[in-house]
């Protein structure tokens, strides 16, 4: 058995730690638990929620669809960390984040579809 630079039976490193009176919980640690996927399907549902509300329900106030535009952007926030803590990918999490308030704008109307696309095209070319 090989333990970082220690190498030896189980009995010798157990024996080391013991001799030395080092206690092994200092040096190693069990792995994190990964993040349940609840924690991803919930902020996803409600990002889904938001565009359905933003896109489908017309007569809103302005005041109604801000609230409903804050709640997509923070379920977005909420998956981008989600992804981050599950996935540990920087550019995974910069697509969800970064997509999700383009998709966001699109629906809350303050971007058209076609100036996203422009915006992603000019930005993946630099």
């Amino acid at each position: 058995m090989k333990v970082g630079p220690i190498e030896g039976t189980k009995e010798e490193i157990t024996g080391f730690f013991q001799d030395n009176g080092l206690k092994v919980s200092d040096y190693f640690q069990l792995p994190e638990a990964p993040l349940k996927a609840v924690w991803l399907v919930l902020p996803a549902f409600l990002i889904i929620v938001a565009l359905g509300i933003l896109t489908l329900a017309e007569p809103l106030s302005t005041g109604q669809r801000m609230f409903v535009f804050l709640v997509g952007g923070t379920a977005t926030i909420w998956l981008a960390v989600g992804v981050q803590l599950r996935f540990k990918n920087s550019w995974a999490t910069g697509i969800v984040a970064i997509g999700g308030v383009l998709v966001l704008l699109v629906a809350h109307g303050d971007l058209s579809p076609m100036q996203m696309f422009n915006e992603v095209r000019s930005s993946v070319r630099k």
